[in-house]
């Protein structure tokens, strides 16, 4: 289990890793936003379809799931309501009934973002290499379709909102990853600890 030592150090390593990409999106969507700091669990991957879900704005949601390739192997997952989605139109310009092939991309390029700044921080930490596959994108009601064919058991909660004038858009980042690459990040967290 990760300690808390461990889990405030991972905490901070990711709002530098989201405060970084807060200004990459609000360049894309020509809107100054803040980023709430977020908030970060380690949970098991049984608990992952329910505790990915809180806090979104609605029962379905847009999920964008991508692998992680390299010396550290997962998934990234990011989880945007229903709501937040449309809310994201709105704040880049479009009618929130604009087409749905211009909502997907605005929600891949987000998670691209997060994702790509949160990797780009835990890759520094661990010293290793990875790539991304492509992303693709689902409008479901589930974070993992069948759990017990997952070959995941750690997962990394990130949730938090971005800030625009006048709306929020809410999103959970879900990192995945084994056994293995779990004790790896554990043990950068303790180098880490021991070296500031």
């Amino acid at each position: 289990m990760i300690s808390s030592d461990q889990k405030e150090i991972l905490g901070e390593l990711i709002n530098i890793a989201f405060g970084a990409a807060t200004s990459l999106i609000a360049d894309l969507f020509d809107n100054f936003a803040t980023l709430r700091i977020p908030l970060i669990d380690v949970i098991s991957i049984d608990e992952v379809n329910q505790v990915a879900k809180e806090g979104v704005d609605s029962d379905k949601f847009y999920t964008t799931t991508q692998q992680i390739k390299g010396s550290f192997q997962g998934e990234i997952v990011l989880v945007v309501g229903e709501k937040s989605a449309r809310n994201m139109q709105l704040v880049i310009g479009e009618d929130e009934n604009s087409d749905e092939t211009s909502l997907l991309q605005n929600i891949l390029e987000i998670a691209n973002i997060l994702g790509s700044s949160c990797m780009g921080k835990l890759v520094e930490l661990l010293d290793s290499e990875i790539g991304f596959s492509p992303p693709s994108i689902r409008h479901t009601d589930l974070v993992v379709q069948n759990i017990s064919e997952s070959p995941y058991t750690q997962v990394i909660i990130i949730s938090t909102v971005l800030e625009f004038k006048e709306l929020n858009i809410k999103a959970n980042m879900v990192i995945m990853f084994g056994d293995e690459m779990y004790i790896k990040l554990c043990e950068a967290l303790d180098n880490f600890l021991e070296n500031i």
